[in-house]
């Protein structure tokens, strides 16, 4: 008999807070429980969707996942770019991520575009927060070009800023690097005061192409603020991809 009475209290206490938790619940339907959260929502958190249904309102999944591709999606629009957010799953997913699967690492899924020479963005997060740096990420702007064989050498140029002091010093000057055959972009982007200036106030970019994944050519960059300016620039990049003799 006192084993059983000595039960007594812990049991009184924790129905006492099984009470105080339901009231909780009734008083606030916004609190979310670990319990509450439905194979659904799971599954969601886990493929870091975008369409999904807890999307809007307040569904746990939209308090964990990634909402860079979304907002990215919105800047866009504020200068009249339509954009739509694609279903995830996409192939395309996987243009731009080099190295395989790596923890933190994925796509967030793509930005389809419905006018101009960029027909869609692969949203990249190259590398997870942590507790003493931020998330980073990769904008990957796909232009298709069925001039470039679905086979072929890979064709590949990047930038290199001079500054004049390390990581904060003042841009000096845009070095454009590629093989022989693809000398006559780097001479046009070279001589091209618009596109050098907007590497250098959004940072190195990477131009190139992916044999046996994707027809065509991609633009990649960190910056995720693009302005009507900056797209503008975009599109004669990937103009002078498509028209340049090669």
């Amino acid at each position: 008999m006192d084993s059983i009475a000595g039960l007594i209290p812990p049991i009184i206490l924790v129905a006492i807070i099984i009470l105080l938790v339901k009231r909780s619940r009734k008083a606030n339907n916004k609190d979310t429980f670990l319990a509450d959260i439905s194979d659904t929502e799971t599954s969601a958190i886990r493929a870091n969707g975008s369409n999904s249904e807890y999307l809007e309102g307040d569904g746990i999944w939209k308090r964990f996942r990634d909402t860079t591709r979304d907002s990215m999606a919105q800047s866009l629009s504020v200068f009249g770019i339509k954009t739509e957010l694609a279903d995830r799953g996409r192939p395309e997913e996987s243009i731009g991520i080099s190295y395989g699967w790596v923890p933190g690492t994925n796509s967030l899924g793509i930005i389809d575009i419905e006018d101009g020479l960029i027909t869609f963005i692969n949203v990249i997060r190259t590398k997870s927060k942590n507790k003493n740096e931020p998330p980073r990420y990769k904008y990957v702007f796909c232009v298709p070009d069925k001039t470039i064989p679905m086979e072929h050498k890979a064709l590949s140029i990047k930038t290199i800023r001079r500054k004049s002091f390390p990581i904060f010093g003042k841009v000096l000057d845009v070095e454009w690097q590629g093989a022989s055959n693809v000398e006559p972009l780097v001479k046009l982007f070279s001589k091209d005061d618009e596109v050098e200036q907007f590497v250098s106030e959004c940072g190195d970019i990477t131009v190139r192409t992916h044999p046996n994944k994707f027809q065509g050519w991609t633009i990649e960059t960190n910056k995720r603020n693009i302005t009507g300016d900056y797209w503008n620039t975009l599109q004669k990049i990937a103009n002078y991809l498509i028209s340049s003799p090669r």
